[in-house]
């Protein structure tokens, strides 16, 4: 869809149909989600940038991958990320109203601080890279740009097993910086 091929854009807005009714998409912004997911799995839209697009800051980095896949199921954690994706576009809307104009992409901010070996395990890994995955086919085109904060060494294996989900323009998007670095968006 990226490169204005019609039938790759009509093939990619019926998975996108799909998608929106098995996850029950037309109402998951007003989904709850359990509450360990609130508390352990955190991000929110905080601001804007200088151009008026919302900034969302994901704490990626102190999460407990392993504690919150034990203590949530594997289908409430797909829904809050499908939820995100749907509260992003109130956002943008919203955004768009008051600015007076199209405001259709979002800067992230994720800070990796923490984030170390030890969440390195499979599931969670195999878990992000569904989540990766399934951003990129049904939210493409969202981003401004991704701030990659407090990056650690492992950052370059970690990169490795996700570039390949994504496309050639997100990949451009995405900043990996390091721990000392200030930001202006």
């Amino acid at each position: 869809a990226r490169k204005f091929d019609l039938a790759k854009s009509e093939q990619m807005l019926r998975r996108h149909m799909d998608c929106r009714q098995k996850w029950q998409l037309d109402t998951a912004a007003d989904w709850e989600p359990p509450e360990v997911l609130t508390l352990y799995q955190p991000g929110e839209f905080f601001g804007e940038d200088r151009e008026g697009a919302p900034v969302y800051y994901d704490v990626t980095g102190n999460m407990d991958f392993k504690g919150l896949l034990k203590s949530a199921r594997r289908y409430d954690i797909m829904k809050k990320v499908l939820r995100n994706g749907e509260i992003c576009t109130r956002v943008l809307d919203e955004q768009s109203r008051k600015h007076g104009k199209v405001i259709d992409l979002v800067t992230v901010v994720m800070d990796l601080s923490g984030l170390g070996w030890h969440n390195l395990w499979k599931p969670a890994l195999d878990l992000f890279i569904e989540m990766t995955r399934f951003s990129e086919q049904n939210y493409p085109e969202r981003l401004k740009a991704n701030y990659v904060l407090n990056a650690p060494r492992l950052m370059s294996v970690l990169y490795g097993m996700v570039q390949p989900f994504l496309a050639e323009e997100t990949r451009a998007k995405i900043h990996i910086l390091g721990s000392k670095i200030y930001v202006h968006v």
